[in-house]
């Protein structure tokens, strides 16, 4: 095999399986939603490539606004009051090359005018980047929003 340098999937959905739901809102916090990206790397010529632990830790996969493609926030109290956090290390699945990596998505503030995103997800393989957004290659997204 050779080394990674695209993927031939690139996929979001929570973690219900659906690709939209509400966040319960109490006023202050949310309880937050599971996030799960799926991506199948390749090589140059599209083959499946398995990725060592090394690579797992250091790929670059990020959750971005699906329509501006900036990142999401990492931290609560952003300006649009939403948020992510990486929830914990990838899960290769069986073949050992399609690769999942879990995220939490919360709405941190209760005076956001935005109380609903559509999300996507960025992966940085060396200098290039591939987008699943509204003007990526990919087009997958979830949609969050809060309920109060």
């Amino acid at each position: 095999m050779g080394s990674w340098t695209s993927v031939s999937k690139l996929s979001l959905v929570l973690e219900t399986g659906e690709h939209q739901s509400q966040i319960e809102h109490d006023g202050k916090d949310t309880k937050g939603m599971g996030v799960v990206v799926t991506i199948q790397p390749t090589d140059s010529d599209g083959n499946p490539v398995k990725l060592s632990d090394d690579e797992l830790n250091k790929a670059q996969v990020d959750l971005i606004d699906y329509v501006d493609e900036k990142p999401m926030p990492t931290e609560r109290g952003s300006n649009n009051g939403w948020y992510c956090l990486r929830a914990g290390a990838s899960r290769p699945r069986k073949d050992g090359t399609l690769i999942q990596f879990m995220y939490t998505v919360s709405w941190g503030t209760g005076n956001s005018y935005l109380h609903a995103k559509s999300i996507g997800v960025s992966v940085a393989i060396g200098s290039k980047v591939v987008y699943s957004s509204l003007s990526g290659t990919y087009h997958s997204s979830v949609l969050v929003s809060a309920k109060s």
